[in-house]
């Protein structure tokens, strides 16, 4: 069994420390944990796919569509989404210029990548409200107090959800874009993330699968526009190859991933991240393992059974603790949560229903997760003008 109590308040306490590196990863189960008048700010991966698929079938793409979806049946894909969707069309793309590829033409898969980035800006541009969200959490405990390092936000969300909080609590960030007119993605400046080149009150925010603001111009150089900048969003890693870098702000923001957890004594901190990006999960355990001083803790919103992959990597590595609701696994070995009753109402994020129920740990919400992040601050959220 595991002592809830010791283990949440390690947490509390390496959250509020000023000293060693300190990063959230935050992933589509924070927003869909949102709600406005019941209804999530943004929906998790599979909602959003099942929304995109229910518009594309009745669209004039659904032919080309269909086509789509069984090259992805016959490459035996399990179970594939939206992301699965977008990298194919982009694949097929970069090969389909002088004659259609596996049924497909360069036109219908052009057509394919609008419609799909379309939908999915109609589905994740929303305002935040006002204050008082779990993000404004993040943005204010990011701005809480002086740190010898930037607190870093990696995020896989392509909303601006982040964005808006930080704005709105005046908390200074910095995301790899430089440029007043139409700003421009920086590799170097992404770099100077590991040096004090930038002011550390400044939050990183990394988006990891790119942003709904951002574009590939006609000089195939990654900008952020406030407004619409052409056809070719960048919401999601692809196979473009940029010849500015050649590198694409996918694999430069991985690499800036892999430098946070080579750091020494680094934290990273996971809430909404289901440990389904293959990708993602490489970086983190190269990092776990290439750094016995780095650690990693994710917080979960359901039971340990619905985490796999999850499971796989923390019991691979010492330094990996994941807290779920029913249970934990730390230190490679999983067990349930124990707490003695007189601690339950010390601790945030932890419940029991009756003395004889199971002690339950709900971090794993973003909601919960909010609430810790805000009373480590000793104060109410400020209100926002």
């Amino acid at each position: 069994m595991h002592d809830v109590g010791r283990h949440v308040q390690g947490l509390r306490l390496s959250l509020a420390q000023d000293k060693a590196p300190l990063a959230l990863l935050l992933s589509a189960g924070c927003p869909a944990g949102v709600e406005v008048g019941g209804v999530p700010l943004v929906p998790a991966i599979g909602g959003m796919t099942d929304a995109l698929r229910a518009t594309l079938e009745t669209s004039k793409d659904k032919d080309a569509f269909a086509l789509l979806l069984a090259c992805l049946d016959e490459d035996k894909v399990d179970e594939p989404n939206l992301e699965c969707w977008l990298s194919m069309v982009r694949a097929l793309q970069a090969v389909a210029a002088g004659a259609p590829v596996r049924g497909l033409s360069k036109a219908q898969l052009d057509d394919l990548e609008k419609a799909i980035t379309g939908a999915i800006v109609e589905l994740v541009e929303c305002e935040l409200p006002a204050t008082g969200t779990p993000f404004h959490a993040v943005a204010a405990w990011a701005d809480a107090m002086e740190r010898e390092l930037p607190v870093e936000v990696f995020t896989t969300n392509y909303d601006l959800l982040l964005e808006q909080a930080f704005e709105s609590m005046r908390s200074p960030f910095f995301d790899g874009f430089v440029g007043v007119r139409q700003p421009f993605f920086d590799n170097a400046s992404i770099l100077a993330g590991t040096v004090p080149a930038l002011p550390p009150r400044f939050t990183r925010l990394w988006k990891l699968h790119g942003s709904v603001n951002w574009y590939l111009n006609d000089d195939d150089v990654v900008i952020r526009a406030s407004t619409e900048a052409g056809d070719r969003r960048l919401i999601h890693p692809s196979h473009l190859k940029y010849d500015e870098s050649r590198q694409m702000p996918y694999l430069a923001l991985l690499d800036r991933l892999r430098a946070y957890l080579s750091q020494r004594g680094a934290l990273l901190v996971t809430c909404g991240y289901s440990f389904r990006d293959r990708h993602i999960n490489v970086v983190l355990g190269e990092g776990l393992k290439g750094n016995a001083t780095a650690s990693l803790i994710a917080l979960m919103r359901s039971p340990l059974a619905s985490y796999p992959e999850a499971k796989l990597l923390a019991g691979q590595h010492p330094n990996f603790a994941l807290f779920c609701r029913d249970g934990a696994v730390i230190g490679t070995r999983e067990g349930p949560w124990s707490c003695e009753s007189e601690q339950l109402a010390k601790l945030d994020g932890v419940q029991q229903a009756d003395p004889a129920a199971p002690v339950e740990v709900t971090l794993g919400e973003f909601e919960q997760f909010g609430k810790l992040l805000t009373s480590l601050l000793g104060v109410p959220l400020p209100e926002v003008a």
